[in-house]
């Protein structure tokens, strides 16, 4: 995908509880403008190339995506 970021999400245990994450990306437009972007999202066991961010107008990243996940708090499973 020339000038294009796109960033895909796994979470292929299906024993294992849903998962609450959050990314953060900076990237640089074709203009030379950097642009961080960030977003979150809940992803569901068994979950394979989960399209989590697509844009077109990038030459490059600045930084690797950062991407942090935490299981989904239930009232039987509370995240402590």
């Amino acid at each position: 995908m020339m000038g294009a970021a796109a960033l895909l999400c796994n979470h292929t245990n299906p024993e294992a509880p849903a998962q609450i994450c959050t990314y953060s990306w900076a990237l640089m437009t074709t203009d030379g403008v950097t642009k961080v972007v960030d977003g979150s999202f809940l992803i569901s066991p068994g979950t394979a190339n989960m399209q989590v961010y697509s844009a077109n107008g990038y030459s490059t990243q600045l930084t690797g995506p950062i991407v942090m996940c935490r299981a989904n708090a239930t009232e039987k499973d509370p995240v402590k």
